[in-house]
């Protein structure tokens, strides 16, 4: 790996339907966790009252789930998330990861402020907290070689998980 880091990605922004699907991955370990409660509670019904309540009980699944989904689409299409999908290009070397927003804004951030980075098929999330991240796609690199060369930063760095 190279010793002088200093990658500059093209310009990209992150879609409200993009954020929305981020959103819903990193929901789906607590969406299954609530239906397989609530399908637990549904078995004990079959057994413990008649199985008009439990079918009863069953068909609000899906008027559940459905409301879930309401939830997250209204909170990533809100108009308070604006400044998320603005066009913005990153810069990154050995110890800082530099944002340039279209609008005028900037950001600084060291690396070891970066808690762990999620690599997908078609992007890095970069987490500063538990929910705060930063939206990386792999089209933003200039080349493969710049992509290649955060990757192994990344995993230098302790913090690239698949």
């Amino acid at each position: 790996m190279p010793t002088n880091i200093n990658i500059t990605t093209r310009p990209f922004n992150l879609t409200p339907q993009q954020y929305f699907n981020i959103s819903l991955r990193r929901s789906l370990r607590t969406i299954f966790l609530v239906l397989g409660l609530y399908f637990s509670i549904g078995v004990a019904f079959l057994f413990i009252h008649d199985i008009v309540f439990a079918v009863i009980f069953f068909l609000a699944i899906p008027i559940l789930l459905g409301m879930f989904l309401w939830r997250i689409k209204r909170l990533t299409h809100t108009k308070e998330n604006k400044a998320l999908f603005i066009e913005r290009y990153l810069t990154i070397d050995e110890t800082y990861l530099c944002g340039y927003v279209k609008d005028g804004a900037e950001s600084k951030v060291p690396l070891t402020n970066i808690v762990k980075i999620i690599s997908t098929k078609t992007y890095f999330l970069l987490y500063l907290s538990k929910l705060t991240f930063i939206y990386l796609p792999y089209t933003a690199f200039v080349t493969p070689a710049d992509q290649q060369t955060a990757t192994e930063l990344f995993k230098k760095l302790g913090l690239l998980r698949s």
